[in-house]
């Protein structure tokens, strides 16, 4: 029958892959003709630790510049001067500039709280608090052990809960792939369940081994260099080739333009993690209990980072490619960024302390040398976060799907615990939505969420985490109403904080 594959093909040609390939023309038919519903068909969560470049104080309130311990700079919002509703065009922050040419895949949204974290942090800002609270909007949990005391969720993130959901209706191999970057933090966002932090692979190496390779010797696992040249040349790509030479006379050019790439993008990736050096076996880090103990622990370090960071993103986008998953997170740490410039001198070498060095260096004129060098640190930092978020965005459209590509299909969230990581604020989230969801959001703008209140000169909000997470149920093809706990309209240490709330319901105005 025309355009059927036989069974004896199927299993001849493709039973013994190690990699999963593309859904096809030629295997589904004329599935990819039919009219499909407006919505994601993948999320993707990019969460970074430690905040972003903003001004904004625990209540939302954009400093004047006046105060000894505020930031005066907001780098993440677009240049419309907080204006709700405006094209992004040629408006980009400085954060987001290597971005350039995406603007029409992004929706910028400001003006945001985290009520979780205002409500039931004892200031209205504490890292444990933020953590948990980031991507569950749950009531959270503190519970000292020993000395230390730990926080914990008490439901779960809102990627596991679309990644249990999309398993359901589209069987995949792993529900969900967390990767991370991995540096210095104070906590994690991801929750599987009420308790139950999901972890994040931090070994590329590992993560590419458990996902796409089907080796092993003995029960054990070789060195990872042998076991990604073996998987790769002898079942991977050795499979697929004489797999798809049983039909590729069958194939119509859209299809062979699919497995082309596919083949590109396995082995750039077998490529790339042949080349990383020695000491990223593991992925590593130091122990962080103050400045480095050598000039070699900063250079491992470094490595990490600069070679961890793409090889996370390039893995995340073949997940995808390859029908692996449908739902992805890509956890960066807040590491500090030693090899980028002669940096500004943050403490102990941690990325939070960058954050803090805002309230010593950006009031006062006098400093200025001092604020120029910290910003350009800063800054440098968040734009090698950026690039790895291009990067994602990069490998997501160059994979055609249907009539589009598979950034035009998905859902990609980009967040934060905090806002100004040097107040601890965890309101005006910095928060971006990238990619099409299948037609369901109206991209290429920022939307604000927020206002001054003439008689007290207050920063009003009408949106929080409940309504953006509601927004990516709903554009993911559910119907909720509502994401996880509801909170009110005050907290414990701002009580008078003037907040309209929209409690149930998504995001107005991205459709």
């Amino acid at each position: 029958m025309k355009n059927k594959l036989s069974r004896r093909l199927m299993l001849k040609g493709l039973g013994g892959l190690g990699v999963l390939l593309p859904a096809l023309e030629f295997t589904h038919g004329k599935a990819w003709a039919q009219a499909a519903p407006k919505q994601a068909k993948r999320f993707i969560v990019f969460f970074e630790h430690g905040g972003t470049i903003s001004n904004v104080d625990r209540e939302g309130n954009a400093s004047s510049g006046q105060q000894s311990d505020t930031c005066i700079v907001d780098a993440w919002a677009p240049t419309s001067n907080g204006v709700s509703d405006q094209t992004l065009a040629g408006k980009l922050g400085d954060i987001h500039q290597p971005l350039k040419g995406y603007e029409s895949d992004l929706l910028v949204l400001t003006g945001i709280h985290n009520l979780a974290v205002q409500e039931q942090s004892p200031y209205a800002g504490d890292h444990g608090w933020a953590n948990v609270t980031a991507l569950t909007n749950a009531i959270a949990t503190q519970t000292m052990n020993g000395s230390n005391t730990e926080y914990s969720s008490t439901g779960p993130s809102i990627d596991a809960v679309i990644a249990g959901r999309m398993s359901q209706s589209n069987p995949v191999p792993f529900p969900s792939v967390n990767l991370m970057v991995s540096a210095h933090n104070y906590g994690s966002p991801f929750y599987a369940a009420g308790g139950q932090e999901t972890a994040s692979e931090t070994d590329p190496r590992a993560a590419f081994s458990r996902l796409f390779a089907n080796v092993s010797t003995n029960g054990s696992m070789p060195d990872p260099r042998i076991l990604r040249a073996q998987a790769l040349r002898k079942s991977v790509l050795h499979g697929t080739t004489s797999g798809l030479n049983l039909y590729k006379n069958k194939l119509s050019a859209a299809d062979k333009i699919t497995i082309d790439q596919h083949l590109t993008l396995i082995r750039g990736i077998e490529l790339q993690l042949s080349q990383m050096p020695v000491p990223l076996v593991g992925c590593s880090q130091p122990t962080i209990t103050g400045p480095f103990a050598s000039a070699n622990d900063d250079t491992v370090y470094d490595a990490i980072i600069q070679n961890v960071g793409p090889a996370q993103v390039d893995i995340m986008v073949a997940s995808f490619a390859c029908g692996l998953t449908n739902v992805g997170t890509l956890n960066i740490g807040d590491f500090y960024n030693d090899w980028m410039n002669d940096p500004y001198p943050a403490a102990y070498n941690i990325g939070h302390s960058l954050h803090h060095s805002a309230n010593d260096t950006a009031p006062a004129a006098s400093d200025a040398v001092h604020f120029n060098d910290w910003y350009k640190t800063i800054l440098d930092n968040r734009q090698w976060r950026t690039s790895m978020f291009k990067r994602l965005l990069d490998g997501l459209k160059a994979l055609p799907e249907g009539n589009g590509n598979l950034l035009d299909s998905s859902l990609v969230l980009w967040t934060s615990e905090f806002s100004y990581g040097g107040q601890h604020s965890s309101a005006n989230l910095p928060i971006m939505l990238a990619g099409k969801a299948g037609g369901a959001l109206n991209t290429g703008r920022h939307v604000h969420y927020g206002s001054i209140d003439q008689p007290t000169g207050k920063f009003v909000t009408s949106a929080t985490l409940n309504n953006l997470f509601t927004t990516c149920l709903q554009a993911c093809g559910y119907s909720d109403n509502k994401f996880g706990d509801t909170f009110g309209d005050h907290h414990s240490y701002y009580p008078n904080i003037p907040v309209t709330i929209s409690v149930d319901g998504p995001l107005p105005g991205l459709t």
